[in-house]
């Protein structure tokens, strides 16, 4: 029982919340180049924001949830994967950033309908 929890429902949850974290780590410098180099307005930059953490979040759900469960591990791994970004940019900016509650719940929406869309997706493969 408990390495079939761990098999089914940690590991794919915890590799989806490290390659999310990954994910938007990359694309943040990719796009920190980008604002280097052309004026992007502050609207833009919380549009982009978003956009990555959907993304992410998305990547993530799809590449390793894919059985059962979906909304639950979406969930877990939205939530999951804003606390991580959060202490890792606050670990790189050096300052601590505190963790919206708004973000929170928007991590765990959109992992919710990740997961729903990467289960539904994987069984009609």
């Amino acid at each position: 029982m408990e390495n079939s929890f761990v098999k089914n429902y940690l590991l794919p949850v915890v590799k989806g919340v490290l390659v999310s974290v990954f994910v938007s780590v990359v694309i943040i410098l990719i796009f920190a180049l980008v604002i280097k180099f052309l004026p992007v307005s502050s609207v833009a930059v919380k549009i982009v924001n978003q956009l990555i953490k959907v993304v992410s979040i998305f990547i993530g759900c799809k590449l390793f949830i894919s059985d059962k469960g979906g909304i639950v591990k979406g969930l877990i791994l939205g939530l999951l994967y804003v606390v991580l970004v959060n202490l890792t940019f606050s670990l790189i900016s050096g300052n601590y950033v505190s963790i919206n509650f708004v973000n929170l719940l928007f991590g765990g929406i959109l992992g919710a309908i990740s997961g729903i869309i990467s289960v539904n997706s994987n069984a009609k493969n």
